[in-house]
């Protein structure tokens, strides 16, 4: 697959609201956030990608017991929606989506808290069949493929060559 770069400024979106354009630009792909973290051979995302869906990753952690939690977190939960646009696989036409969204940015920008939610709610969505996840142990999967919103632990560099060694042998 070839990587497809766009100018987003021509398009004055706010943030993750970029992630939507890709569709205008490619008419099949396979889409990864910066923060994902890769654990396994990736054969699975492409046998899940399907004419005329976008595939997204499952988020059976979002389940009812979740939505009904009585708490700030969840009540202002960006991701308000059962699939994450973090890795996503496509095949077909889907500009209608950007053109849904660029006929109405504040209409769509005001009633989805994000692209997930927008493309969740508006494109023709399956999930991705299995493991991908967005803590390692959780409960859902035991080994996952795929680590979405992934913040690796950083090993900065110390002035003190004791306290370096020490921390490599921390890490492993």
């Amino acid at each position: 697959m070839p990587i497809t770069f766009i100018d987003i400024r021509e398009y004055d979106l706010d943030t993750w609201w970029n992630k939507v354009l890709i569709f205008k630009y490619a008419d099949y792909g396979l889409y990864f956030d910066l923060d994902v973290d890769v654990k396994m051979k990736l054969d699975f995302l492409l046998e899940d990608i399907v004419d005329n869906y976008i595939s997204v990753v499952d988020t059976p952690w979002k389940d009812e017991a979740y939505f009904a939690q009585n708490s700030t977190r969840v009540a202002t939960e960006a991701f308000l929606c059962y699939g994450n646009t973090s890795v996503m696989g496509w095949r077909g036409d889907h500009t209608y989506l950007i053109d849904m969204l660029l006929d109405d940015v504040f209409k769509h920008t005001s009633q989805n808290y994000g692209d997930d939610t927008f493309i969740n709610r508006n494109g023709r969505v399956k999930y991705f069949s299995r493991r991908i996840d967005s803590v390692i142990g959780d409960p859902y999967f035991e080994d996952p493929a795929i680590l979405i919103h992934y913040q690796p632990k950083l090993l900065l560099p110390s002035p003190d060559p004791d306290e370096a060694q020490l921390r490599a042998r921390e890490k492993y």
